[in-house]
């Protein structure tokens, strides 16, 4: 079998050039579940978290879309490309 190893150029260490934005669940120590959206910038390494959910509160994409513009997007601008991991 013979393997294939995919590989693609470096991204560019621009600022906003490319945003990885994923959603991370943790629970508190009395036991309380939070959602927070996380953005982080490939080029810089910058990195935000924004608390999106809380409790039993469904995480929808409207809610993430919506977090996410009045957030990164509003302060760092629009960004080139995002990289939803």
């Amino acid at each position: 079998m013979q393997w294939i190893h995919k590989v693609s150029k470096p991204k560019p260490h621009e600022f906003n050039h490319v945003v990885g934005i994923d959603v991370l669940d943790i629970k508190d120590a009395a036991g309380t579940r939070y959602g927070f959206l996380n953005t982080a910038c490939y080029g810089t390494t910058y990195q935000q978290a924004f608390v999106v959910r809380d409790t039993e509160q469904r995480f929808t994409k409207q809610r993430s879309m919506s977090t996410s513009i009045c957030t990164w997007m509003d302060k760092m601008g629009r960004m080139a490309k995002s990289d939803l991991m």
